[in-house]
């Protein structure tokens, strides 16, 4: 289907009126930050973006305002998020260099309203400028590893984009991270006191794995392609971005909640389990659907690797406030036949097993392991499920009340990967597939498929248009070796 866009979006154009590097407000320190193993694995973009429309309570005009000097506050406890990513030849790790030259903050407007984005195409063309890049031919080390992004639209709305190096904060501390932001934009102490040491993850002094790991391959199996990245690859690492050539294959499904009690209770139906949780039941469903769709060889073996959290086994526990990553991983593993001919019943079992195996023992012996190998997870053949149904991205309030929608942006070459995210109506799930591969999986699993949203209809942009008017059509824009200096040279300003 053409893309149909309005009158508005069609001369719409985004303006940067302020680019700029923050520093923590106040001195830190200035050492350099041990990252674990799992951060090694995760040296890449994480990119959400909040949409927040006109409040009736509160103007916009000093919105940015508040999340500059809301950054500049966060940015003390935060203060490795100022910094960036360096190798530390003698160890042959990757480090955070501590060394404050600041994270980005861009602000900029736009001559359209947030009414206009309704048609979904024009969204997804979008996204991409709501967080800028830094140009691709840029060096990782001078590459900021936070940017913040404030949009501001006519109407009064304001969408913030914000893109985090995973390695830095992970799942359940990249939701601290988020609600300290938002308390300081609303002038609110932090919530959460940041716990920025990792060495409570260290290796062994001399590590001993005592299980087999086959939830991971070593580095010389790893694909060139693949998503996520050991020491040796900082080189090649790409921070500009998750918008490449893959984006346009990710698709969200939605399980209603009826969907997910029915799974639940077919799980039970048969007496082999006693118990099934919501978790449980949809990763089996989503490991046999997406097998399916993608007709893999009904002999191979199909792996359904996915995090669990350490915090819940490690003996001593991980301090509240933790801003490591954490992501301990279970691995199922079935031949795709077994998977479309066992009871479903059976298929939960192997992830009940699976996640029954992550001890402190199991997690220790992980650690050590990956001191070895240098490994990634095993999704090669068969995917990485990670499920952020628990964090709260309709909570991110700057003071303006919650945003109206959020949309996580995955990465480029995650196509291997699973997100389930939380929703209005039970669950999403967020996964790369092709077109006739999403009509089997839509088929096999029941759900809606959510994202990316149907165009608009020509009577819903013709209304839109005629509301619009017309407007000067839109300019490039470009103004004239530090990393402001590069992105100023790339400058566009955008256009739809």
């Amino acid at each position: 289907m053409a893309l149909q866009t309005t009158a508005a979006l069609q001369k719409s154009e985004i303006n940067v009126e302020e680019l700029c590097l923050v520093a923590p407000a106040q001195a830190t320190d200035d050492q350099p930050l041990y990252l674990s193993n799992y951060d090694q694995q995760v040296l890449f973009n994480l990119e959400s973006v909040y949409f927040y429309p006109p409040s009736p309570h509160r103007s916009d005009e000093n919105v940015v305002d508040v999340l500059r000097a809301a950054l500049s506050k966060l940015l003390v406890p935060y203060h490795f998020m100022a910094g960036r990513l360096r190798m530390n030849a003698r160890e042959k790790r990757v480090e955070v260099d501590c060394n404050r030259a600041g994270a980005l903050f861009v602000a900029a407007t736009t001559n359209v309203t947030l009414a206009d984005l309704q048609d979904g195409p024009t969204l997804v063309s979008l996204l991409k400028d709501f967080i800028l890049h830094s140009p691709a031919s840029h060096q990782v080390s001078d590459a900021p590893l936070l940017t913040l992004q404030v949009t501001k639209f006519k109407c009064g709305g304001f969408v913030v984009g914000i893109s985090r190096n995973h390695a830095l904060v992970g799942g359940t501390s990249g939701d601290d991270f988020l609600a300290n932001l938002t308390a300081a934009a609303r002038g609110q102490e932090f919530p959460v006191k940041p716990v920025a040491d990792r060495r409570l993850l260290r290796a062994r002094d001399l590590p001993n794995p005592s299980y087999e790991h086959f939830e991971y391959m070593k580095v010389d199996q790893v694909p060139q392609d693949s998503y996520f990245t050991t020491p040796n690859s900082l080189s090649q690492l790409k921070l500009n971005g998750n918008f490449g050539a893959h984006f346009g294959l990710w698709k969200t499904f939605n399980f209603p909640t009826e969907v997910l009690n029915s799974l639940k209770a077919r799980a039970l139906a048969d007496g082999l389990l006693s118990r099934c949780t919501t978790f449980e039941a949809l990763a089996t469903k989503v490991w046999q659907a997406r097998t399916q769709a993608l007709s893999m060889d009904p002999d191979q073996t199909s792996n359904l690797v996915f995090v669990v959290d350490s915090r819940k086994v490690l003996t001593p526990s991980l301090p509240v406030g933790f801003t490591g990553n954490t992501l301990s991983l279970a691995c199922a593993r079935m031949p795709p036949r077994d998977l479309a001919e066992k009871p479903f019943s059976a298929c939960v079992e192997e992830v009940q097993v699976a996640k029954a195996r992550i001890t402190d023992g199991y997690v220790r012996s992980a650690i050590d392991w990956l001191e070895l190998n240098h490994a990634v997870p095993a999704v090669n053949s068969g995917i990485y499920l990670s499920s952020w149904a628990n964090f709260s991205f309709h909570k991110v309030d700057f003071g303006w009340g919650p945003p109206s929608h959020t949309i996580f942006i995955p990465g480029e070459r995650g196509n291997n990967c699973v997100i389930f995210l939380p929703s209005k109506q039970g669950l999403d799930v967020c996964l790369a597939l092709e077109p006739h591969q999403a009509s089997a999986f839509q088929n096999c699993t029941g759900s809606i498929l959510k994202w990316p949203p149907p165009p608009r209809s020509r009577a819903e942009s013709y209304a839109t248009q005629q509301r619009a008017g017309t407007g000067n059509q839109a300019r490039y824009y470009s103004t004239s070796s530090n990393i402001i200096g590069a992105l100023r040279k790339n400058l566009k300003r955008w256009r739809i």
